[in-house]
């Protein structure tokens, strides 16, 4: 006799569609999921789907929580707290975050469940970094490294899988805030060190993540073929296993590549397919750091209303959910195309705060490259002489670094032409494998990208 459609379906399908806890109840009974294990079963459907589905992973969650009492399950009620936690990543809500990640880690301490409690510290990291506090997220790691180490809480037991695990996952969140912190040799570093745990699990969704998330820094060095190749290998991972919402992630990493290299209908195409994979998600941050990212492709083709339209859009979200540095990204890109317009007291506000974001992270590139904006646009004033000095100071800020671009930035003698022109009335600037960021808004290699977003944006692992 053939299964029903209801036996076929999924148990957190069913669950999810009847109306009642009484009801829900009465079905997890009938299935023997009323219990610690049923709910752990249900609990590791809703973590596998904060990547996919983060709206179906968020009440999934919701459901076991409220359930827990009657499966005897006091377990469940801090893991759901957390996987809420990362589903409020997604929204933007980073607040929330904090505050379920720290209700996650009280629970788990009260029921002297100090492993579980250890790795909330990796989810804190996240909601930290989102909201620009990086040196408190690297502060956060370091509790966690410490406790593997014997160093911290004695109460913490790991298992050499364990020890893997965490170590992977804050050496992941610590590779994107030394990123977002402009200190990419850092950053390189400690996604080869995630990358070596990931591999002694196994874990190739998360290895996908680590070649995101490393093709963004490829970029920032003008690395563009090998980011390229990096994020079309994550999109791989992430298609083949039905990771929708990491999927269009690295989409989006593939079209603002290919922008970058020049590749422009490439880019646009690649957008495009993330937006489609993004539509059917209550993904609203994924959502905006991709109209970000086209925003910027349709400056460097010079349609400077469509861009102007999409950058307000997205920032107004990116702004109000504490992103600082990506509504920094948004600032610049909208100062660039206000200096295109001949807007030009707009286009100052909005390189004078995207500064002040950069420089108040301590990141030295972006930073240089927003001085470089600022420059052109005091060139484009007419005052050559303090375009010349700026352009020497955001020189001088890197000259001293490892970055390889400190090499490239020259700047003019004074009267000739302002080394920061931005191709509206002049030379046009480079195009190719130069990371200009944003594109067409300065003649040298100066990147602003962004940490992928689960990410992540893999904006950082949980």
């Amino acid at each position: 006799m053939a299964p029903s459609d209801e036996t076929k379906r999924d148990p957190a399908d069913i669950l999810l569609s009847l109306p009642t806890l009484e009801r829900q109840a009465d079905f997890l009974r009938s299935e023997g999921l009323l219990n610690a294990d049923g709910l752990d079963r249900l609990l590791d459907t809703a973590d596998g789907l904060l990547n996919g589905d983060p709206g179906k992973s968020q009440r999934l969650a919701h459901r076991c929580a409220a359930l827990a009492e009657d499966a005897d399950a006091l377990a469940a009620v801090p893991r759901a707290k957390y996987i809420l936690a990362g589903a409020h990543d997604v929204n933007g809500d980073f607040d929330a975050e904090l505050r379920l990640t720290q209700a996650a880690y009280d629970g788990y301490v009260a029921l002297g469940m100090h492993l579980e409690a250890l790795r909330t510290n990796a989810g804190k990291m996240v909601a930290l970094l989102e909201l620009g506090r990086d040196e408190e997220a690297l502060a956060a790691g370091r509790v966690v490294l410490e406790a593997l180490n014997g160093e911290g809480d004695p109460g913490v037991r790991a298992t050499p899988r364990d020890t893997d695990l965490l170590s992977a996952l804050v050496r992941q969140n610590q590779a994107i805030c030394y990123e977002q912190m402009g200190r990419y040799d850092e950053a390189l570093e400690a996604h080869a060190l995630a990358e070596k745990h990931y591999r002694s699990l196994g874990a190739e969704e998360r290895l996908g993540e680590i070649m995101d998330n490393r093709g963004v820094i490829l970029r920032y060095l003008g690395r563009g073929s090998e980011a390229l190749e990096a994020h079309r290998a994550a999109a791989t991972i992430f298609d083949e296993a039905n990771l929708t919402l990491a999927h269009a992630t690295a989409l989006g990493n593939i079209g603002e590549t290919c922008s970058q290299l020049g590749d422009y209908t490439r880019g646009l195409d690649a957008f495009e397919r993330a937006r489609r994979l993004l539509g059917s998600l209550d993904a609203p941050v994924s959502k905006h750091v991709m109209l970000l990212d086209t925003a910027n492709t349709y400056l460097a083709l010079n349609l400077y209303p469509e861009a102007l339209a999409a950058y307000k859009e997205a920032n107004e979200l990116l702004e109000s959910s504490g992103m600082t540095f990506e509504h920094a990204r948004g600032l610049w890109g909208v100062g660039s195309a206000f200096i295109a317009c001949a807007r030009f007291e707009e286009a100052e506000r909005a390189l004078d705060e995207a500064a002040a974001a950069f420089g108040a992270a301590n990141n030295i590139p972006l930073l240089s490259g927003v001085m470089l904006e600022q420059a052109s646009l005091l060139s484009a004033h007419g005052d050559r002489e303090a375009a010349v000095t700026v352009a020497r100071r955001a020189m001088d800020l890197v000259q001293e670094s490892a970055w390889p671009v400190a090499a490239s930035l020259r700047p003019p003698a004074p009267g000739g032409p302002a080394a920061t022109g931005h191709g509206r009335g002049g030379a046009a600037p480079a195009r190719g494998t130069a990371a200009v960021r944003p594109p067409g808004a300065a003649a040298v290699a100066l990147p602003a990208e962004r940490a992928p977003r689960p990410p992540a944006a893999f904006a950082g692992s949980r």
